[in-house]
């Protein structure tokens, strides 16, 4: 089953209000966008979400603001300190016309992921915050 799909039962079993897809801007500040859940699927988590990257302090002037979040599925994990049920996913930020999707490098999200990806579990719960998985520090 592909993580999207996974995304998609996750909704569904825990009666989910809204997907929060969080990411960093370029002073390590996290972000969010919080979608209802009827604006949720799998063809929406697979092309990504749109959003204005002139309205976050120090990332795009308003005339080439359009960016796009593209979430990681693996990452999502069931908010416990929502009023609503909600879930989260952590995203990477692309540059929408790229046609690889490439993310921008100098991103502290871009700079910080391989060793968070180092860190993760083979298998097991995984821990339930992204702090903890921040501050481990990988095995050699």
């Amino acid at each position: 089953m592909s993580d999207t799909a996974k995304v998609m039962e996750l909704i569904k079993e825990h009666d989910v209000k809204y997907v929060d897809f969080r990411f960093t801007d370029p002073r390590g500040k996290w972000q969010h966008l919080a979608h209802h859940v009827r604006t949720i699927s799998e063809d929406f988590l697979n092309e990504g979400v749109m959003f204005d990257g002139s309205s976050i302090a120090g990332w795009k002037a308003i005339n080439d603001s359009d960016m796009m979040l593209v979430p990681d599925c693996s990452t999502a994990v069931l908010d416990p300190f929502a009023a609503q049920t909600s879930l989260v996913i952590f995203c990477d930020v692309h540059e929408p016309l790229s046609r690889t999707h490439v993310p921008p490098l100098g991103r502290p999200s871009n700079i910080s992921r391989p060793p968070v990806l180092a860190t993760r579990p083979i298998s097991g719960p995984r821990p339930n915050s992204s702090f903890s998985t921040m501050c481990a520090i990988p095995a050699r």
